[in-house]
């Protein structure tokens, strides 16, 4: 009985309508728009806290498909995504490694989505140091983000 419990539950894990349906997009999809359903389809694993590994493995083949697509924007969304799973693993140096990454593939001319990016990105080092505790650090960064937060009236 326990493992018919424990088959059925991680089948149940694994699939989601909203996922599924994101799935055939990225199936679908061609050049920079497939990078970028692959990040949608990441994040989406992660909203649903489903399986951090299969966040890791879209993000990966978004920032593949960046790459091979000159997708720029890719390697800011590849990276922040990262940094949140290295995060949710305990490996925080490799987290606050790719939330800086995610930062300096800003590019110089931001958007109002790129200057999010920056915001959430300098979030996601003041958790690392946080974790850490490396409170003074941790501050260091939420205090980064609220600035760059409030020089942009967010």
């Amino acid at each position: 009985m326990a493992l018919i419990v424990i088959l059925s539950t991680s089948a149940k894990a694994q699939t989601h309508p909203f996922i599924d349906s994101l799935k055939q997009v990225y199936i679908k999809d061609k050049g920079a728009d497939k990078a970028q359903a692959a990040f949608e389809v990441a994040a989406q694993y992660f909203n649903y806290q489903l399986s951090i590994d299969s966040v890791q493995h879209y993000t990966e083949i978004g920032l593949r498909l960046s790459e091979e697509f000159g997708y720029e924007r890719g390697f800011v969304e590849g990276n922040y995504k990262y940094a949140l799973v290295h995060f949710m693993k305990g490996e925080y140096d490799k987290s606050i490694k790719a939330a800086w990454a995610s930062i300096d593939a800003i590019p110089e001319n931001k958007t109002m989505e790129d200057e999010r990016a920056m915001i959430t990105a300098y979030q996601v080092i003041g958790n690392n140091y946080w974790m850490q505790e490396d409170f003074e650090s941790a501050l260091e960064f939420f205090q980064k983000g609220a600035q760059q937060a409030e020089e942009n009236e967010m």
